[in-house]
């Protein structure tokens, strides 16, 4: 079996998300929280930054959907966004940006 590339220094807390064009991860800033999501071509091997956290409090968690669709949640204890990404050949697509609020334990019960 042939190495395609090696991607270092990945945040293993947020998960990762393998699609059919390309890898999508995160990586930690200070105090260890995964702050700063890439994503990998398989077509061209290059790594680009898709999104930074500034919110020293927030973590990014990727969610695989499909083998073309991923959500990226970036949340604390109380909110958080929702981000959805689509990928094909030409590159990536960020399609929602969604403004959520945490359940408190009311809600749940």
């Amino acid at each position: 079996m042939e190495e395609l590339f090696i991607i270092e220094d990945i945040s293993v807390e947020s998960s990762f998300y393998l699609g059919k064009f390309g890898v999508m991860y995160t990586r930690s800033k200070e105090y260890g929280r995964p702050s700063k999501l890439f994503y990998k071509s398989f077509d061209s091997f290059t790594e680009e930054e898709l999104f930074e956290e500034n919110e020293c409090s927030f973590r990014l968690k990727i969610v695989h959907i499909d083998s073309n669709n991923c959500f990226v949640k970036s949340v604390d204890f109380q909110k958080g966004r929702i981000f959805l990404y689509s990928f094909d050949r030409t590159g990536f697509v960020r399609h929602s940006y969604t403004e959520t609020v945490a359940p408190t334990p009311r809600d749940i019960a």
